[in-house]
Parts: C-alpha cells; sequence; structure tokens
C-alpha cells in the first residue's frame, strides 16, 4: 500500500497547529500574537509542488528544518506501526550492523583533535608564560599571568568597556580549560601534563630563548597594508601606499618637490637621493639670504652650527604625548604595554601629534627630533573634528612641520554607526591627507594593531640607523623666528648633507622643534587668519581661503566692513560666482558679519 505522503505531513502539521493553538487559547482571547511554526510549515508545504518521497525532500520545503522533519518522521512511523503497514524505506529508522546480543552497534568514539592555540593569541601567550614562569608548577594567580604572557600576546589582557572591547585575550582560559591544557585550584593556574607537552611544542617551534618579542614584521603587513579592514570598516585600503615596510622610512621629499621657479627665477636643482639614488628637485631657497660657505673645521653652515653623532652614540626613544590615554583608568595603557614589548619609550606633552621619535645623545644627554611623527585619531574623533574644523588645522600643522613621514593612525571602534554621508566626509579626508598631504595613513581594528604598529616602526627605524650606519646632523640654530624659518634651516642642511652623501640624517634639537611649534607667535599673519575665520562655525577651510585671498590681512577684511556701503551680504555678492565649496551663503555672510564687523 502507497501512502500518500503529502497528504499525510499535512495532516501532522495541521495536527501540530491546533496544538499550538490550543496551548495559547489564553493569548488567542486576548488579542495576543504568538508564534506557530507548524501554521508557517503547512502553507510552505500546501504550496509546494514537487513530490516528497524521502526527508531530503521534506527538507527542501521553506520553512521546514531539521526539528520538523525529525518530528514528521516520527509521526510518519508511529502511524504506519498503528495500521500495521511497512515504513516507506525512506523513513524507516537508520539500521545498526551487529554489534552485540541486542542488535545494536556502539558508536564509536569520534577521536578528539588535539587544541593548538592561534600563534600571538591569548591562549598562545597564557600557555608560554605558565611554561616559562612556573618551572616549578606551584601555580600563578591571573595578575601575574596577565604580566608575563603580555609580550607574547598580540590582544591586550584588560578590556575596554568604553571603547566597545568587553572581552579581553584573558577570555581565552576558558576555551584553556575546556581543552585540559590548564587547571585551577585555589584561584592558581597550572599547566597539565598536556598543557607542558603543547607549551615545549610552541616554545620549540618559535625558538624562544629570552626576549618574547618578535622581531619580525607582523605576517598581517600586505603590500604595505598593515592592517586589511574588514568589508563593514569605513574605509578602504584599496590604495597600497608602500611596497616593502623598510620603505616606511624612505623620504617622500621627493614627491613633495614641485617644478617652479623662486622669486628670483632660479629653477629647482637636481640632486641624487640617499634613498632611491634617482633624480630628485628640490626648492630654491624660501627667502633670500646671503648664503655663506659650508666651514667644515668650525662646523657651521649658514651660520648656523652643528655636530655629528655616529649611530652607536645615540638611543632611540619614542615619545608618547600625555594626553595619549585608552580610558580614564587606564592612562598609562601606550607605556606599559609597549615598555612589555620592549620598546625604549617615554612620556611627555608634544606640542604638536601625538607620538615621535627622538635620538638622544648617550654622551651629552642632548637630543634630536627625527623626521617621523605620528597622529592618532578614533575614528569617531575623526569625523567630529572634520565636522568641527580641527581636522583642518592639525593638518595643515602637521604638514608644516618638515618631517620625512608623518603617520596618520585612525582606530575602528566596532560600535560605530555611520550614515552614508559621514562615510563619504571621512573616505575624502583619508584621501586628501594621502594625495595632498603625502601623509601615510593607515586604519586599525583596535588600539592593540596600533601598538604593535608603533612597535614594528620603532624596530625598523633602530634596525634602519645601525645596517646603514647613519650618521646624525643635530642642528644647533640659535635663534628661529618663525616656523617658516625653521622650515629653511632644515631645507638648508638637507641639501647638503642628506641629499648629497649616503646615510645621513638632518634633525633639529628637540628643544628647537618644541618651542618652535609650541608658539602660536610662531604662526605667519595668514596663517592666523586662517585659524580666526575657520573658528566660525560653518568656515571650512576653503571657504576660509577664499576670504584669505580677498581679504590678504584682517585688517582689510575690518576697512571692508567699515565701508557703510558694504553690508552683511557683501561677502556672498563678492563669492558668488565661485563653485559650492568656496561660495559664501547669505547666512554664513550674516554671521561674519555680525563676528567682524561688529569690532569696528
Amino acid at each position: 500500500m502507497e501512502l500518500d505522503l503529502k497528504s499525510k505531513f499535512l495532516e501532522f502539521l495541521l495536527e501540530l497547529e491546533d496544538k499550538i493553538n490550543r496551548r495559547n487559547q489564553n493569548e488567542r482571547s486576548q488579542g495576543k500574537m504568538y508564534n506557530n511554526p507548524y501554521k508557517v510549515a503547512r502553507m510552505c508545504l500546501e504550496t509546494h509542488e514537487d513530490p516528497i518521497c524521502d526527508p531530503k525532500s521534506l527538507k527542501k520545503v521553506p520553512k521546514i528544518g531539521d526539528k520538523i522533519v525529525k518530528l514528521l518522521t516520527d509521526k510518519l512511523i508511529d502511524y504506519c506501526n498503528s495500521q500495521l503497514i511497512d515504513v516507506p524505506e525512506p523513513f524507516q529508522p537508520l539500521k545498526r550492523k551487529n554489534g552485540g546480543n541486542d542488535g545494536e552497534q556502539v558508536p564509536t568514539k569520534k577521536r578528539k583533535k588535539a587544541y593548538v592555540p592561534r600563534r600571538r593569541s591569548g591562549g598562545y601567550a597564557i600557555v608560554l608564560a605558565l611554561y616559562l614562569k612556573d618551572k616549578e608548577r606551584n601555580g600563578l594567580k591571573k595578575s601575574e599571568i596577565c604580566k608575563f604572557a603580555e609580550p607574547y600576546s598580540d590582544a591586550s589582557f584588560e578590556s575596554n568597556p568604553s571603547n566597545g572591547q568587553f572581552y579581553s585575550a584573558w577570555n581565552s582560559i576558558k576555551v584553556l580549560e575546556k581543552n585540559e591544557i590548564v587547571s585551577m585550584s585555589n584561584r592558581l593556574y597550572f599547566l597539565t601534563d598536556e598543557g607542558v607537552e603543547l607549551a615545549q611544542k610552541l616554545k620549540l617551534a618559535e625558538d624562544i630563548h629570552s626576549s618574547p618579542v618578535n622581531n619580525r614584521i607582523n605576517s598581517s603587513f600586505d603590500n604595505g597594508v598593515y592592517a586589511t579592514p574588514e568589508k563593514n570598516n569605513v574605509f578602504s585600503d584599496d590604495i597600497v601606499l608602500i611596497d616593502d615596510p623598510r620603505d616606511l622610512l624612505s623620504s617622500p621629499l621627493a614627491e613633495k618637490q614641485v617644478n617652479r621657479l623662486d622669486n628670483k627665477g632660479i629653477p629647482p636643482v637636481k640632486t641624487n637621493s640617499p634613498v632611491t639614488n634617482s633624480p630628485i628637485k628640490t626648492m630654491s631657497p624660501m627667502h633670500s639670504t646671503p648664503t655663506k660657505a659650508h666651514d667644515k673645521q668650525a662646523k657651521t653652515l649658514n651660520g648656523v652650527k652643528y655636530s655629528i653623532w655616529p649611530i652607536e652614540d645615540v638611543e632611540i626613544i619614542l615619545v608618547i604625548d600625555t594626553r595619549e590615554v585608552r580610558s580614564k583608568q587606564q592612562i598609562d595603557f601606550f607605556y606599559n604595554r609597549l615598555t612589555n614589548l620592549k620598546v625604549n619609550c617615554e612620556i611627555r606633552q608634544l606640542s604638536v601629534g601625538d607620538m615621535c621619535w627622538i635620538a638622544k645623545n648617550k654622551k651629552s644627554g642632548n637630543e634630536i627630533i627625527l623626521n617621523s611623527i605620528c597622529e592618532r585619531k578614533r575614528i569617531d574623533d575623526l569625523l567630529s573634528s572634520i565636522y568641527d574644523g580641527r581636522f583642518f588645522e592639525q593638518k595643515a600643522r602637521l604638514n608644516k612641520l618638515f618631517m620625512k613621514k608623518v603617520y596618520y593612525l585612525i582606530e575602528q571602534n566596532g560600535n560605530d554607526i555611520f550614515d552614508s554621508r559621514a562615510i563619504k566626509v571621512m573616505a575624502t579626508a583619508k584621501c586628501q591627507m594621502m594625495t595632498n598631504g603625502k601623509n601615510i595613513v593607515k586604519q586599525f581594528d583596535r588600539i592593540e594593531d596600533t601598538v604593535k604598529f608603533l612597535s614594528d616602526i620603532t624596530k625598523i627605524i633602530e634596525t634602519t640607523f645601525q645596517e646603514t650606519n647613519t650618521k646624525f646632523i643635530a642642528i644647533k640654530a640659535r635663534t628661529i623666528t618663525n616656523q617658516k624659518h625653521y622650515g629653511e634651516i632644515m631645507e638648508s642642511f638637507r641639501n647638503e648633507f642628506d641629499y648629497k652623501r649616503p646615510h645621513y640624517e638632518s634633525c633639529h634639537l628637540y628643544t628647537s622643534f618644541d618651542e618652535t611649534m609650541s608658539k602660536s607667535q610662531m604662526y605667519t599673519v595668514k596663517e592666523m587668519f586662517l585659524l580666526m575665520l575657520m573658528n566660525i562655525k560653518g568656515v571650512s577651510l576653503e571657504k576660509a581661503i577664499t576670504i584669505q585671498k580677498i581679504f590678504p590681512t584682517p585688517n582689510k577684511l575690518l576697512d571692508h566692513f567699515k565701508d557703510p556701503n558694504n553690508g552683511k551680504t557683501s561677502l556672498m555678492e563678492l563669492t558668488k560666482n565661485l563653485n559650492r565649496q568656496k561660495k559664501i551663503t547669505k547666512s554664513l555672510s550674516e554671521k561674519i558679519y555680525d563676528i567682524w564687523g561688529g569690532a569696528t
């Protein structure tokens, strides 16, 4: 006797549907909604056109999963047994081979695969820390394990809920306990015999002796891009910034030079770059001061004294700004993490930037600022700085440092959700930094990736200077009138040393850098005027430059508003033929008039 399986399954589903309805009768009387999966499955089966001949075809029906298939199969078997008919072969229970008196075979236990933690993960670090620091297997406390394991892990052992990071590398201890690698007793953690065997293999594979720091660049460096954002990240790293990690130290000044004539009509001078050994163009002096001969005996160039420091006489130090913190509870996060990674670092208040590198003379104690600096931004802070104008001011300050390398580090926060407009604004800002500013923009998913990047760059700087036997030219300028003068001195020394002689690095004293970049009076009138305009809400950098071109100084703008013929909309009339980015709207023109016109 053949059964009509589809109609029979519809009967079973209708019974199950009625059962759910009776169970939720009170909710139905009160008008409440409830879920009845059997009703949905029945309606889908009714409209299903293909025949139902086995469990596989039954599972192809939408809204019918493994649970409903098993339930319908059991009901079909019970029905056939009650009617004394044969169960259709595809729906018969699986027959087991004879393995005992009861005719059933005991299923063989699947062999458990040995657990091996991912390299430089939390579990990896915990296993190595317990093995190396608990030789007697007396056990270690959680705080001790976190302290010893930190250098072996790319992730932090401290969570940061304020940044949406509720889990830390310590959460891997649960996986280790589950796989019987680590055991706990009286709040002390021990390696099991399996754990000791695993730790020995990890130690042998990594060839760990004394230093736990990985001296190689993290394997996530791919085509020069340190962190590859996931598909849900705001930015895309399709643009390859560098081809070799060591190129992070090569000078981009060749890219910054432009074909232009100076005030006297003298064309740029062609020299060879010590890094690329290819012709580059250097700008002529920024203003016409009488050039003095280079006195090698007195070690002066254009009247500016200098000294030469060999690489063996200096130590490289990473300086971190005092305001760079992870959270209010973790003020020294960067210092502690980098120190654990064997990075020589100090905390100071920087006048510009968030991290920089200095070289300290071991004999005299004097310090020079190296030609690399970092600016770190969380992605939400980046967006707010773009909207309030701080981003353009900070970008201008970074580009005026005359550094060879300016790194812009952006940290992604997993909790941040941005609309399409915000995504476009931030993508535009990123492109501007890479193209106009020639900055190296790096984006990371976690703050630990930022720490690893800083550690790797510091080691690259140290290694490169040592391998090339670099000599540092410590510029000892007695007086620096402004930031422009600071750059002129730097450019003259680079033309004399860096571009002509291999393995020379011209650097200002750190005191000169800090004093020059921190003083507001070092700004030119044009720069101060632009900053004053950009403090008005709605005035972007493009609009401020437009106003500054029409009125070169603040006095010119004040004189314009003193004229009774120039009303509140006069700026709108002056810029009405410009494009949208530079045009002053009526409301913005009135706002500027209220601020500047009131001063008259």
